[in-house]
């Protein structure tokens, strides 16, 4: 009885490993992702919206994509690849638009960034001015634990908010 359970324990690992084999056979061949570019009209603005239980109406800048629109910029979804990440460009004729919020203010000002060489790669460090402190952090690094450098230039920084994940704008405000 002590060799039956052997001879399956010895044949559970053997499948065990030819199914390891052959997902990391598949994981390898995966390609590196490729690059989207996504282009987004501006929507009418000052959309007013309701709540059915309370009666309540705010105005909120609210900018809507048609469906239509929506599948003209997503590219088609194809399954062949899942462990492949979806990758977004933002195209810099966006920045200008209402599409992306400006979050500039007294409060939060881009002061500018210094491009730099480590180990062969141009680095970039961004500098904010927070509830008047200083910060700087590289364009890998989050900026108070909330927002992800994406677009660095002279005259404006494009980031990413973490916590609403939406894309947003801190101008160049000179002192």
């Amino acid at each position: 009885m002590l060799m039956a359970i052997n001879r399956r324990t010895k044949v559970l690992l053997v499948v065990l490993v030819v199914v390891w084999v052959i997902a990391i056979v598949v994981l390898m061949r995966i390609s590196s992702p490729k690059p989207v570019v996504a282009t987004v009209q501006p929507a009418p603005q000052n959309i007013q919206n309701t709540t059915n239980n309370a009666n309540l109406s705010t105005n909120g800048q609210v900018s809507n994509i048609s469906l239509p629109d929506l599948q003209s910029i997503l590219p088609d979804a194809s399954f062949t690849n899942l462990f492949s990440p979806y990758v977004v460009t933002i195209p810099e004729e966006l920045v200008g638009t209402d599409v992306i919020e400006d979050i500039t203010s007294p409060q939060f000002k881009y002061v500018g960034y210094i491009a730099f060489m480590e180990k062969g790669k141009e680095e970039k460090k961004v500098f904010i001015l927070s509830q008047n402190q200083f910060i700087s952090a590289n364009e890998n690094d989050l900026i108070e634990s909330r927002y992800k450098p994406v677009i660095i230039t002279s005259t404006y920084l494009v980031v990413l908010d973490t916590q609403d994940g939406r894309i947003k704008k801190v101008s160049y405000i000179s002192s």
